[in-house]
């Protein structure tokens, strides 16, 4: 018989990265990768696409999904809070014994201007007529009332107004 001892490498790439907003702050949750021999250690984030890392503090969950909040820049001495206005393109890496691992997909995420609306949330879209319905719950209005809703069907390169009806 021939026994066959396969050393621990690194971790494989966390999965199905999501991102929330959470006033200035980001809320994460991804799915734990395998650690392929060698217990998981840390985790870390990058908000530039993978160009910076910092360590991901206050992981938290069980099983196979983590959640963390951040709210400071990858760049840097990582001492740069997060900016309104802002796109981040974060990731999210595992490290064990043997190193980091390779990075999650990235999800791209803005924080608002200070005073716009946050984003609407729990859209859902169907065929209405000879249109498209869409229901969502409204945002956060930030510091004045919102007076209207634009929908884009490129990518948000363009905005047309939309009605809206209900509560």
């Amino acid at each position: 018989a021939v026994e066959v001892t396969l050393l621990p490498s690194s971790p494989d790439a966390p999965f199905d990265l999501h991102a929330e907003l959470a006033g200035s702050a980001i809320n994460l949750s991804f799915g734990v990768p395998p650690d392929n021999g060698s217990q998981i250690i840390g985790w870390q984030y990058s908000t530039n696409n993978g160009t910076d890392w910092r360590s991901l503090a206050g992981v938290t969950g069980d099983g196979m999904r983590r959640s963390a909040t951040i709210t400071h820049e990858s760049t840097g001495d990582g001492n740069t809070a997060l900016q309104a206005g802002h796109q981040y393109e974060v990731r999210v890496h595992a490290v064990n014994g043997v190193g980091s691992g390779p990075d999650s997909q990235p999800v791209t995420i803005g924080l608002p201007n200070a005073g716009a609306p946050a984003k609407p949330t729990g859209v859902s879209a169907a065929p209405a007529g000879d249109g498209i319905g869409v229901d969502f719950t409204a945002p956060n209005q930030g510091d004045s009332a919102i007076i209207k809703y634009q929908y884009s069907t490129d990518d948000g390169a363009t905005g047309t107004d939309a009605p809206t009806a209900g509560a």
